[in-house]
């Protein structure tokens, strides 16, 4: 058997000792480093925590491959879950639609009213589930932060006691099991139990900078020894509640700097990305990254995007042009058009008055497209938002350009025969490709700049566009090969030297 030569980063990792961090770029290597590290400590018990039930099963076989059997691999839920779930012979399921909520507390009204209180005591309940909190009337100001509109926070203003007993009702009913519980809800229970994981010498967090408060403060308050690992630069799920963990914690922390994945015109690109952030917050520091993977000759071809509306008109237009004849989305043509119980055909058919094909609750009971707009807005519910912009943009021609995707979209156990896939950047999350495309659609220096130029600066969100151009980083890195850029990605080939 071939010896793995470690680099000097990889290898201060492996022989370190006590609580670490470590912040490693993509493709760096960092699963089979910790897997290393539990190798060389046979008479220790590890727990070693991941994102997902795909990243739980890809881990296990990474350990039992390398012959490491001291090591049990768990999800965050997995573990929350056989602690509560079965004790309170809770029911589980996954999440509650605004029709569903409305039914339960039987919130009524003109209108659609019911469904835009049910939407909010949806949002400020998972919020609270998220947060560490107690109870859940610590966030009934905080709330108002969450929304972004003057339409949104002006429907909470006027609703929020009822909005909070909702809350707190539904919550009730998990409790009490007359309703089905959700993943939030049996961690946040985990979490105020103030769980003890006894049995282990440490504890390995990866993917930490994606942790949410509940998750973290699981992880920090085990008393044994504590390794995280992430990339404080591919954190884009604070809409979900992730802090970047990463960067709240106060450990030792150490490096992986080269890329196994790509070379070093795509780690140039990345650094240039990185860059872009210095534009809001001058004191950002990073570290160097360096390509080790020389060019190949091309293969898969992926295109990648932030939003779905950009996608899919690419998408379309490579149909129209028969560009491809095999194609494949990644995470199923419908997950991009098919969202909150509501689907895009239901949009279309509000939008022609033809209400007698209209599937959901919600858009049934809306007269016209402006009913719809005003539930948006006081809403903010911006997956709504998007299949209107879809329905906008292909109007009547919606149902022919739909139909010819979904004759030439693979399934998924024939992905590898797809000439094109299309992805946006959170289903491309872990993922890489060959070639991509990257579509136009991303933060832009020119766009930075505009925002930091504003004469008011308390109106200049540096989170928001910290985490976008952690987007468009996370799609950089997904590249193995070649990055193709339009037009208005041309500036990640300038240099700043």
């Amino acid at each position: 058997m071939t010896k793995i030569i470690w680099t000097d980063e990889q290898e201060a990792i492996i022989s370190s000792e006590g609580n670490i961090k470590v912040n490693a770029i993509a493709g760096s290597g960092k699963t089979s480093v910790l897997v290393e590290y539990c190798k060389r400590r046979p008479n220790k018990k590890f727990l070693y925590l991941v994102f997902n039930a795909s990243a739980k099963q890809d881990a296990i076989r990474k350990f039992k491959s390398a012959g490491v059997y001291n090591v049990d691999v768990f999800t965050a839920h997995s573990l929350a879950y056989r602690k509560i779930v079965p004790l309170n012979g809770y029911d589980v399921k996954n999440n509650y639609s605004a029709y569903e909520i409305k039914n339960i507390l039987g919130l009524e009204g003109v209108g659609y009213y019911g469904y835009v209180l049910a939407t909010h005591i949806s949002r400020l309940m998972e919020l609270y589930f998220n947060s560490t909190c107690d109870t859940p009337d610590e966030l009934l100001k905080p709330y108002t932060q969450v929304l972004s509109s003057e339409e949104g926070r002006t429907f909470y203003s006027a609703n929020k006691d009822v909005i909070m007993q909702g809350v707190k009702e539904l919550i009730n009913r998990m409790t009490d099991g007359q309703i089905g519980v959700t993943h939030s809800f049996y961690l946040k229970e985990y979490q105020l139990s103030n769980p003890k994981l006894g049995g282990y010498d440490c504890i390995l967090y990866d993917e930490f900078q994606d942790s949410n408060p509940v998750m973290m403060d699981i992880f920090m308050n085990q008393e044994c020894q504590k390794i995280c690992v992430g990339d404080v630069n591919q954190q884009i799920y604070a809409w979900r509640g992730a802090v970047n963990a990463l960067n709240k914690v106060k450990f030792k922390e150490y490096p992986l700097r080269y890329s196994f994945r790509f070379n070093q015109d795509i780690a140039d690109k990345a650094m240039r990305c990185l860059d872009l952030k210095k534009i809001v917050k001058p004191n950002f520091e990073r570290h160097d990254i360096i390509g080790t993977n020389p060019p190949k000759e091309k293969s898969s071809m992926a295109v990648l995007a932030r939003t779905n509306l950009t996608l899919l008109k690419e998408a379309i237009d490579v149909v129209v042009q028969g560009r491809a004849n095999k194609i494949y989305f990644e995470g199923d043509l419908k997950s991009y058009t098919f969202m909150n119980g509501v689907s895009v055909y239901d949009v279309y058919n509000l939008h022609f008055g033809k209400h007698e094909y209209i599937r959901n609750p919600l858009i049934k009971m809306m007269n016209k497209p402006s009913d719809l707009a005003d539930y948006i807005e006081k809403t903010e519910d911006k997956n709504l938002e998007m299949l209107v912009k879809i329905v906008t943009k292909y109007g009547k021609a919606l149902p022919s350009k739909f139909k010819r995707l979904n004759e030439i979209n693979l399934p998924k156990e024939k992905r590898n025969e797809a000439e094109i896939v299309f992805t946006t950047v959170h289903k491309a999350k872990g993922l890489e490709y060959d070639t991509v495309k990257l579509m136009g659609d991303f933060i832009t220096e020119d766009s930075i700049q505009e925002a930091q130029e504003k004469k008011d600066k308390k109106r200049v969100n540096i989170a928001g566009i910290m985490e976008e151009v952690n987007t468009l980083y996370v799609a950089i890195t997904r590249v193995k090969n070649k990055l193709i850029l339009t037009e208005d990605m041309e500036f990640l080939n300038e240099s700043d030297e």
